[in-house]
């Protein structure tokens, strides 16, 4: 037993001899403290019991079993002789050549981005999963990067171009009217336009079309004697000045020119003097107003009768309670025979300071109603002997008022 203890003794001092002789360290703490945590292995690569040493850097490290050189499988804080990451390290350090499992913040050895990286990184070559800024080094668009420019994908064709719509859909689009058997879009548009004291002449609405995206011309109104759409005319109480249509005068008393007597809705042109029946009517026929232009006439005995005043016998309309002439021809009654004239048609005093004219007339007018028993006479209304109705020969002369 002696023997034995003594070969050990003798074999201890050799390796120390040999140990002091070969360190790396030159001091008596490192002599002192081969094989322990921290500090450099035994030359012959070994530490003292329940360490290992780390060959790469020559450091006993914990033995805990693993096969990494990092001894500590519950090390949370990395070392400086960490080699590879350790198993729930969660602090980067200087030696990991690959991102922790759970290392949360980039560090400047990483060359892929870390698993929950999500700050850009200057080393990142590819995005990170979550990295949801973009960054200079990003060769790809972020899978979630908000400020990523690529907001119209031209791979999505269902979603880049709408169903060209129909002919029917563009003609109810437009506000028309669509017409599957003549294939026509038409909407109806009301003639606009029409000045102050102006009726449409003829048609004041039409049918515009729709064609090539666009409908057919409106159409303007404009003053035109002939009917016709869009066509407009001055009203009864105006006339044509090539501007607009101006308001007639109205009648009154001594109307000596064209005015419009409202309640019988007649114009009257002024007087013209003594001539025969055969001279009135052609008078009238070919009479033509620079303004109000032709077809005038001479006017019917009822017409002549709407001018007499302050003699109810013979006024027209006939007076409520009043015996009146039965001479008259209008769209009531017609009776222009001899037997017609009854007293009444001369029931008024022959006064000359009586005005019995609206006009202020003084003299007969002729009315175009010949005797219809005597086609020789014509019926007159005689302003000078009490607003009288007669018949009178058609050569004898009266003067005339054209009417329209």
């Amino acid at each position: 037993m002696k023997k034995i203890f003594a070969v050990f003794a003798l074999l201890s001092a050799l390796f120390f001899a040999v140990g002091c002789g070969g360190g790396s360290k030159n001091d008596n703490d490192s002599v002192t403290n081969f094989g322990k945590l921290g500090y450099e292995c035994y030359p012959n690569k070994t530490c003292d019991e329940g360490l290992l040493c780390d060959t790469d850097n020559n450091v006993c490290v914990k033995d805990t079993g693993n096969q990494t050189n990092d001894s500590d499988n519950g090390d949370t804080t990395p070392d400086e002789g960490d080699s590879q990451p350790d198993g729930t390290d969660t602090e980067p350090d200087g030696s990991d050549s690959q991102p922790d499992g759970t290392d949360t913040e980039p560090d400047g050895s990483d060359s892929q981005p870390d698993g929950a990286d999500t700050e850009p990184d200057e080393s990142d070559s590819q995005p990170d999963d979550a990295d949801t800024e973009p960054d200079e080094s990003d060769s790809q668009p972020d899978d979630a990067d908000p400020t990523s420019d690529d907001v119209d994908p031209q791979s999505d064709d269902d979603a880049d171009s709408a169903p060209e719509l129909t002919e029917a859909e563009k003609c109810g689009a437009a506000g028309g009217t669509w017409n599957a058997t003549e294939g026509t879009c038409t909407k109806t548009t009301e003639c606009t336009g029409k000045p102050e004291n102006a009726e449409w002449n003829g048609a004041f609405s039409y049918k515009q079309t729709y064609t090539d995206g666009a409908w057919s011309a409106e159409i303007p109104a404009e003053y035109d004697t002939e009917e016709g759409v869009c066509h407009y005319k001055c009203a009864r109480d105006s006339v044509w000045n090539q501007q607009g249509c101006a308001k007639l005068t109205p009648c009154g008393e001594y109307s000596t020119i064209l005015c419009y007597d409202s309640e019988n809705d007649l114009i009257w042109s002024g007087t013209d003097d003594s001539k025969t029946w055969e001279e009135a009517e052609d008078h009238c026929e070919h009479y033509s107003d620079e303004i109000l232009g032709d077809d005038w006439r001479l006017p019917t005995i009822s017409e002549l009768r709407t001018l007499v005043q302050n003699c109810p016998a013979t006024q027209m309309p006939p007076v409520e309670g009043i015996d009146t002439c039965g001479v008259r021809e209008d769209s009531g009654v017609t009776c222009l025979a001899k037997s017609c004239q009854g007293a009444n048609c001369y029931s008024c005093p022959d006064d000359y300071n009586i005005e019995y004219s609206k006009f202020g007339d003084r003299y007969c007018l002729w009315s175009s109603s010949l005797l219809s028993d005597d086609s020789n006479y014509a019926w007159f209304v005689g302003f000078d002997y009490g607003a009288g109705v007669s018949y009178n020969d058609i050569n004898n002369y009266c003067d005339v008022r054209c009417v329209k």
